[in-house]
């Protein structure tokens, strides 16, 4: 953005098109999500009921606009920690526990990893999995558009304002709990898990999954499905 001629105009016009993405997408009555790659990932998962798309520009309680993270690209939702069906392969190798992560495959089965395995970092991955019943649950998915800058630079950066701004991922463990609408009527995390079916775990890690192949589909209650993503980049 900074390359651009006028850069603030850019960044508006940037934050401009990611609420209109969350507008288009919260717009939709989704029951649940196809995720696909040539590379051999094929899972569905559902968002919890009251979680909504988040992203873009935020709002203080004063009403003032302003952009928590810069780079700007992702949008995401809170998973529902049951519904996750299917097999994901990460796309790029991602940092985990103090090491990193290559070539990873999970299996999910009414929505925990029932098996793994990794080109490199297994033992990672099985101690990040082992941490708690929740670690083995989805969290999070983010959906970032492939056709940016960023995704062209690096396969990881090591900074996560970076890393989850550059790929389309799955949270494994905890999600972000702003995604809720009426987050201050629960009176904590146990009650917030059981009434919405979002996850909680004492870990929180980020499996990239996004390339170009990427295609992501969504099923509307009423029978009907339409496609959000196609080669990795957004269509709404």
């Amino acid at each position: 953005m900074l390359s651009e001629e006028n850069p603030q105009q850019a960044w508006k016009e940037h934050a401009a098109l990611i609420d209109s993405r969350l507008a288009a997408i919260n717009r939709l009555d989704i029951s649940h999500l196809i995720m696909t790659t040539e590379a051999g990932t094929n899972l569905k998962l559902s968002a919890v009921e009251e979680s909504r798309w988040r992203g873009g520009v935020r709002k203080l309680p004063n009403g003032r606009a302003f952009l928590p993270q810069i780079p700007l690209n992702r949008i995401s939702m809170l998973a529902n920690r049951v519904m996750t069906e299917g097999v994901v392969y990460s796309s790029k190798p991602f940092p985990l526990l103090g090491g990193q992560v290559e070539g990873a495959r999970l299996e999910f089965s009414h929505g925990s990893v029932v098996s793994f395995s990794a080109e490199k970092g297994e033992h990672l991955l099985s101690l990040a999995l082992s941490v708690d019943e929740g670690a083995r649950k989805l969290g999070e998915c983010s959906l970032v558009d492939q056709n940016t800058p960023l995704t062209e630079l690096a396969d990881f950066f090591g900074y996560v304002g970076f890393d989850e701004n550059a790929l389309t991922s799955l949270t494994l463990g905890m999600g972000e709990a702003y995604h809720l609408e009426a987050l201050d009527t629960y009176t904590d995390e146990f009650e917030l898990q059981e009434k919405t079916g979002c996850n909680v775990s004492s870990i929180r890690f980020r499996l990239p999954i996004g390339d170009d192949q990427l295609s992501v589909v969504a099923h509307k209650t009423d029978g009907t499905t339409i496609t959000i993503m196609e080669n990795g980049a957004f269509l709404l």
